[in-house]
């Protein structure tokens, strides 16, 4: 196996670190080398037990931490692929088992861009509490502040191999926007006076960003002296454009009243409905802010009444269909709006099935999107065996799975699928045969515990 025999499988980087609205994300051009490897198992993106594209058996499989700690190399490498500078070993399936091992013994010097150019061996005598992982530094960080959207900025130093604060001469509303989308958030504001605590030291000072930079680093800045005090230190507070509320899915809610985030009053405010399924360029801009390809409007508080009136801080919204925010659309701010008079989204999904209600995402009771429903609904276990859930996690990315019956993960309240008939040999859950008449009480949702 080589970089080159691993590279022609793929067309385009298979990136699966630090990724989603909350978390830093590399840009494109620095996963050129992310194709054959993945993190699983961490409790964020930039860490995991690590997986490489194996040619010879056509997965991924794991890596035996035999020599992976004996220096920072093998880890600094598998952190580069992903499009992070640097990062620290970890041994043990310090993230949880790694149940197919099939590489072992990576030696490398440190000047090699991926693993597959460093020694290794793919015959190993390991368990599965021998996995090697990594704990990824992202180039960009937030200290002090007391949630993770706000703190004073930390710049890594490429020529220090550390991070280093950011002064705040020439910090402002553009260099906090790029900031907070390294981050993986939409928009923030800027800070200044380090405003989440004294800053000892700098590295970074004078940054003059136009506003259409992919990254801090692309702006005029200085990165070789400063004349800044420990009271001078940049910081950001991030938000995203958009939230979803009311929705039952939670965290993976495709639907909900919108709330935008109003530099006014600081806050995110609820839409009025007056004008917002006019057409649908409204609903079309809020879902694709969220990750989505479109979505259809909502009126009338559909996902449950606007909490207090005060709270409405948009009303007339009217987009043409080429903006990339809604600070770009006509609205006003003032409104005679009730509490029944809520705009929302449905928001149009890729993802056919999610799980919900698991601690972890490998698990949870299985929802499968409904396209007469236009939403995720629950399936009833009759039926629900070994078949199924491998199929379910097939769907999700994973090898293999188990299935859960009784609601495991949390009451199932909204049935409609059941009765699956799988054979294992199909590609998803929709190829199999069913029934979508189920109205069963909401104790018998079928779940899924996946596994790689």
């Amino acid at each position: 196996t080589t970089l080159d025999t691993v590279m022609q499988y793929f067309e385009i980087p298979m990136y699966t670190g630090l990724l989603g609205l909350f978390e830093y994300q590399p840009s494109l051009e620095k996963l050129s080398l992310s194709a054959g490897i993945k993190l699983v198992g961490g409790l964020t993106k930039h860490e995991g037990n690590i997986m490489l594209w194996d040619i010879d058996t056509q997965t991924y499989r794991y890596i035996c931490d035999d020599n992976w700690n004996s220096g920072s190399e093998q880890a600094s490498i598998a952190c580069k692929m992903l499009g992070y500078p640097s990062g620290i070993p970890r041994i043990g399936s310090w993230f949880g088992n790694a149940n197919d091992i099939g590489f072992d013994d990576f030696k490398c010097t440190g000047n090699e861009t991926s693993l597959f150019e460093c020694s290794f061996d793919q015959t190993n005598d390991c368990f599965s509490d021998e996995g090697a992982g990594v704990i990824c530094y992202p180039e960009i960080t937030l200290v002090g502040g007391v949630s993770a959207n706000e703190g004073n900025v930390m710049l890594w130093d490429y020529s220090k191999e550390s991070y280093q604060n950011v002064c705040h001469d020439g910090w402002g509303k553009e260099e906090a926007v790029i900031a907070c989308k390294m981050l993986g958030y939409q928009t923030g504001s800027y800070t200044t006076n380090s405003n989440f605590g004294i800053v000892k030291s700098f590295g970074f000072d004078d940054f003059a960003c136009v506003g259409g930079e992919k990254d801090l680093y692309q702006c005029k800045h200085n990165n070789t002296h400063h004349n800044c005090g420990q009271s001078k230190g940049a910081g950001v507070i991030c938000q995203n454009e958009i939230q979803l509320v009311g929705s039952s899915y939670g965290s993976y809610a495709n639907e909900g009243n919108v709330k935008l985030w109003n530099n006014v009053t600081q806050a995110y405010n609820y839409v009025c409905d007056n004008g917002w399924n006019r057409n649908p360029n409204q609903a079309n801009l809020a879902c694709k802010l969220l990750g989505y390809r479109g979505g259809n409007a909502t009126v009338k508080s559909q996902f449950g009444q606007v909490t207090n009136i005060e709270h409405i801080g948009f009303d007339n919204v009217n987009c043409k269909g080429n903006e990339n925010s809604f600070s770009e659309c006509d609205f006003n701010t003032e409104h005679d709006c009730t509490q029944c008079h809520g705009a929302g989204v449905i928001c149009e999904v890729e993802v056919k099935v999610i799980l919900v209600g698991g601690v972890y995402p490998n698990e949870g009771n299985v929802m499968l999107w409904s396209d007469s429903h236009k939403s995720y609904r629950n399936i009833c276990h009759d039926y629900w065996d070994s078949t199924e859930a491998i199929i379910t996690c097939k769907m999700l990315g994973y090898r293999t799975g188990s299935p859960t019956s009784g609601s495991k993960f949390g009451k199932a309240t909204r049935m409609t699928f059941g009765n699956f008939r799988c054979k294992g040999d199909e590609q998803t859950l929709y190829d199999c045969p069913y029934s979508t008449n189920h109205n069963h009480n909401r104790h018998k949702g079928a779940g899924v515990i996946c596994e790689y």
